[in-house]
């Protein structure tokens, strides 16, 4: 689930929805409101329905609502391209976070080849895509060459909406200046938690304190250079999950709902039973009996940094690989057999022919 304040959503007319957060809302609350839908700059979609859905709010007093990001335009054709990828520039990570799939990853944890990640940009706007998340599993700063690879990123113009994401504790300084520019449109910072205690728990090698300084460096950089209101997006995040106390998503929500452009609640993911710290969990989720995958057919494509690809978040170990992009064209892995065949399975409702999909919790994301 994400929110925004309404001052940050544009109206048709160009003018901003609402003024500074109001009433404040509990995330029980929260969850129950009709999202109102905005494109990944925050201009509302136009229909009159969703306009008189944000006036209702903002007639309420509430400042902060939750959205639900559509494209103004139509969505490309997943057949034979991507829609969206995931290009992992690293599976090494500054943190082991309890609910994280790094923690049972059988792959190598490695930095993709610059050349490698240069020539799948290259792929990716040759063909055009809706978005680029310049990460999966690690922090992508990490990587030596992260800088040169957001410098070419920043010459292409089809990649559609640019994603990085960070834990915030190994933020260098000469990074914040370069994260908070194009070619970036959202720029995640996993909070995951309001208190020290909680952090200890979710990030027991993290330290708060410097979690918290980065973060107010961030807000404050943002407005120094003008960008209050604009992209990149500081989205902030939690996730719902046991770890995190009675309260403490009511904080968030109240607390920084005047520090982030957007606030984001996930909830736990399984990854196919795989994170035993998280099954008990996402196994009281509601969801519905029909077992045929939302990621499947989104068109979603994930490139790790060993050169595999994959076409679903819960198989982080690569299981149902595509192919390398060391020994072919991501077009080419994209259109064939073995996605085909997940494809076809999945329209029978045959999922659970496949072992990794037969213990899949996620379908329904």
């Amino acid at each position: 689930m994400e929110l925004a304040p309404t001052r940050l959503l544009v109206m048709p007319s160009g003018s901003p929805a609402g003024a500074e957060p109001g009433t404040p809302l509990t995330y029980e609350e929260a969850r129950t409101l009709e999202p109102v839908r905005v494109d990944d700059l925050l201009r509302v979609h136009p229909d009159a329905e969703n306009v008189a859905l944000l006036d209702a709010y903002v007639s309420r007093g509430l400042g902060l609502v939750p959205i639900r990001r559509r494209s103004l335009q139509p969505a490309r054709s997943s057949e034979d391209f991507p829609a969206r990828v995931l290009l992992e520039l690293t599976s090494l990570c500054s943190l082991t976070c309890t609910m994280c799939p790094r923690n049972v990853l059988r792959r190598p944890m490695t930095h993709m080849p610059t050349d490698v990640a240069l020539r799948c940009i290259d792929e990716l706007d040759e063909h055009g895509i809706d978005g680029l998340w310049l990460y999966n599993i690690g922090e992508s700063m990490l990587h030596p060459d992260f800088a040169a690879i957001l410098a070419h990123v920043a010459t292409k113009r089809n990649l559609g909406s640019v994603w990085l994401s960070t834990n915030g504790q190994r933020l260098e300084e000469e990074h914040v200046d370069l994260i908070l520019s194009p070619p970036l449109t959202f720029l995640n910072f996993s909070l995951n938690a309001m208190n020290a205690e909680t952090y200890r728990k979710v990030s027991p090698d993290g330290d708060y304190g410097v979690l918290l300084e980065n973060l107010a460096r961030l807000v404050a950089r943002k407005r120094e250079l003008g960008r209050e209101g604009s992209p990149p997006w500081l989205r902030i995040q939690m996730i719902d999950q046991p770890a995190v106390g009675p309260g403490e998503l009511d904080r968030f929500l109240a607390e920084y709902a005047g520090r982030g452009d957007i606030l984001s609640v996930n909830l736990l993911e399984a990854f196919s039973q795989d994170v035993a710290e998280n099954v008990e969990y996402a196994t009281a989720r509601d969801r519905s009996e029909s077992k045929r995958c939302n990621r499947l057919v989104r068109g979603d494509a994930f490139i790790f940094s060993d050169g595999e690809v994959g076409f679903c978040d819960t198989d982080f170990n690569h299981d149902a690989s595509l192919g390398n992009v060391c020994e072919a064209g991501i077009a080419a892995l994209w259109s064939g057999e073995t996605r085909r065949r997940y494809l076809q399975l999945n329209e029978e409702g045959r999922l659970n022919d496949i072992p990794m999909c037969s213990r899949c919790m996620d379908w329904d994301l």
